[in-house]
């Protein structure tokens, strides 16, 4: 009898364990979505678009849990994710762009100065 209460407590705790939301999906996301704000995701028309469906999803997902939808949340929550991840992503990407346009600038006025037998202006030191 002993054996059987030990089994079905150790089947009813993996079982409650396989099925709830971890804390750490939740927390992965916030911090996602903190990512790309800070590198400034809404500066960009789609990552503040990304970012704005990542709030939507996550509040959709904490309303799951309230109401014990926790396979509903684990979606909504991947779903929130994936858009903080596309959002830090866009942003990343427009600081890339932005410094690849400042590089093209740079050679082209190195260039135009190595042209006109000007003198060629120093590097820009780095911080």
């Amino acid at each position: 009898m002993r054996s059987y209460s030990v089994l079905f407590l150790v089947a009813a705790a993996t079982g409650c364990a396989g099925a709830s939301v971890p804390t750490k999906d939740v927390a992965d996301t916030r911090a996602a979505m903190r990512a790309a704000d800070e590198v400034g995701a809404r500066a960009i028309p789609r990552g503040e678009l990304h970012l704005k469906l990542a709030q939507d999803q996550l509040a959709l997902a904490e309303q799951y849990l309230k109401e014990d939808e926790e396979d509903l949340a684990r979606e909504a929550l991947a779903r929130a994710k994936n858009d903080a991840e596309l959002a830090l992503a866009l942003a990343k990407e427009k600081h890339a762009i932005d410094a690849a346009n400042e590089a093209r600038q740079r050679v082209q006025q190195l260039q135009s100065a190595a042209g006109t037998g000007a003198s060629v202006p120093p590097p820009p030191t780095q911080n």
